[in-house]
């Protein structure tokens, strides 16, 4: 199975999600270090997301 960049934009951005449902208990044990860890995630996430260019737009008929 291979992973295209929108997949793996998906699953960074969910992770970031997960992030922000624990933020209390993570705050915490990390501290301003759960801010970095949710940027560094929603960031990565959204630079797949947006570079997957695997398909093309279809063209005008």
């Amino acid at each position: 199975m291979t992973l295209n960049r929108m997949t793996l934009g998906h699953i960074f951005l969910g992770l970031s999600v997960l992030v922000l449902f624990f933020v209390g208990p993570l705050w915490e044990r990390l501290g301003v270090g759960v801010l970095v860890l949710w940027v560094l995630l929603a960031g990565v996430g959204m630079y797949f997301f947006l570079s997957d260019r695997s398909e093309e737009p279809p063209g005008p008929q």
